[in-house]
C-alpha cells in the first residue's frame, strides 16, 4: 500500500515544535551535504532522536549549545536527553522561526 508519509520531509522544522517542545535521547549522528543560500555546498551534522522519524540538521548555534553542555566529541553525546523548542532568529532582514536546543535539568 502506498504511503503519503514518503512525501513528508525527513528533517525537523520549527513547525514540528511549535505546539510543544520535543524531549528525547540523542540516538545517532550522520552527515549530509546541503546547499546554502549562496549556492555553496556544505557538510552538516544531522542528529537523530530516539522515538522520532525526523532528524535535526544542526546549525552552528545549536552545535555550540551542545558543545558547551556535552563537550566537543559528538559521538559521546549519544544517549543524552535533549529538548528542541521553537524560537525566532534573524535571517537577512527578516525574523523567522527556528529550532533551538537545550538540555533539561534532571528531575
Amino acid at each position: 500500500m502506498p504511503s503519503a508519509r514518503q512525501f513528508m520531509g525527513s528533517y525537523l522544522t520549527a513547525a514540528d515544535v511549535a505546539e510543544a517542545p520535543i524531549r528525547a535521547p540523542i540516538a545517532r549522528f550522520e552527515t549530509g551535504e546541503f546547499t546554502d543560500r549562496n549556492g555553496k555546498e556544505k557538510t552538516k551534522l544531522i542528529m537523530h532522536l530516539g522515538g522520532h522519524d525526523k532528524a535535526l540538521v544542526l546549525n552552528d548555534t545549536n552545535i555550540e549549545t551542545c558543545i558547551d553542555e556535552l563537550g566537543e566529541d559528538y559521538e559521546t553525546w549519544v544517549g543524552s536527553v535533549i529538548e528542541l523548542f521553537k524560537d525566532r532568529t534573524k535571517l537577512g532582514r527578516k525574523k523567522v522561526d527556528c529550532i533551538r536546543v537545550r538540555f533539561p535539568k534532571e528531575e
